[in-house]
């Protein structure tokens, strides 16, 4: 402990909240990039099914023109490549997450390190200032007790 009872590294241990809520946010946006990809292979899923089912209705109902199935056909594989495409960037955007995470954990750890350290030492001095009052107090009553004890011979004499 410092004068003022302040703990010596309290700047350092708001520097690791700082660090440790920074890292909250990252994780955090991450996570709501993940859910954006999520939503858009959910769309582009939604969007190729719309089209197949529209392309067997086509044929069906229409006579046959090439032209427009061939169309309709490029117009699927493109959506499944975008598909494929926003999978490859979710497996990135995870692999980053977990790299987040663990230095989130890391922030979290020594934030907790140097939060457990102050509550040590905050005991450490209560325990001396109780100690330093026991002290003080047996000192009164020793001399209250040789007080008493040189009154009572005084009135003896």
């Amino acid at each position: 402990m410092e004068n003022n009872g302040l703990f010596r590294f309290e700047t350092l241990l708001k520097l690791r909240k700082q660090r440790e809520d920074e890292a909250k946010r990252i994780v955090a946006e991450r996570m709501n990039r993940i859910r954006a990809l999520e939503e858009r292979q959910e769309a582009i899923q939604q969007r190729i099914t719309t089209e197949v089912n529209q392309v067997r209705n086509e044929m069906q109902v229409y006579k046959l023109d090439t032209d427009q199935i061939r169309l309709g056909r490029h117009w699927i594989t493109r959506m499944r490549q975008g598909l494929l495409h926003a999978e490859a960037e979710m497996r990135t955007q995870q692999a980053i997450l977990a790299a987040e995470r663990r230095k989130l954990a890391e922030a979290t750890t020594e934030r907790k390190i140097l939060a457990r350290l102050k509550e040590q030492r905050m005991e450490k001095a209560l325990a001396e200032q109780r100690r330093r009052e026991q002290a003080d107090m047996d000192e009164l009553n020793t001399l209250r007790f040789v007080h008493a004890g040189l009154e009572m011979e005084r009135d003896r004499t």
